[in-house]
């Protein structure tokens, strides 16, 4: 079973694992052909009133909301943790995009790299957006 989440992720219930909505991804393709047997997955849970998470924020303010997480090093190793295609792909848009956009397929796959709850990275953020 799966459940859907405020993105285009969704969680797998069986392990909590958040998948990323990425065709190249081996577990949401999984999803996708549960889905298309007729499967429904669990409505994603309603969001706390709070203040709204940024949909983008720069780069520098997601660099720095990462180092002041102490989580910053851990990017280039989750990076470096990926399969090509999807590595290069991820150097490339992570050294060069003028925006880190929350819904993005990067910020998907690097908070399950992470192991970054959908809260923490919606913290994060909150905190990028703020610097």
């Amino acid at each position: 079973m799966y459940q859907c989440t405020q993105t285009d992720s969704v969680i797998r219930l069986a392990d909590g694992a958040l998948i990323p909505a990425d065709q190249g991804n081996t577990d949401y393709l999984a999803y996708l052909e549960w889905v298309e047997e007729g499967n429904v997955a669990e409505a994603a849970p309603v969001a706390p009133i709070g203040p709204a998470v940024p949909a983008a924020v720069t780069p520098r303010q997601a660099r720095l909301a990462l180092l002041h997480a102490g989580r910053l090093a851990d990017v280039a190793a989750a990076i470096e943790a990926l399969a090509e295609p999807q590595r290069t792909a991820a150097h490339i848009e992570w050294e060069f995009a003028s925006s880190v956009e929350r819904a993005s397929p990067l910020v998907a796959t690097l908070g399950v790299e992470l192991h970054l709850s959908e809260s923490e990275l919606d913290a994060l953020f909150l905190t990028a957006g703020s610097l």
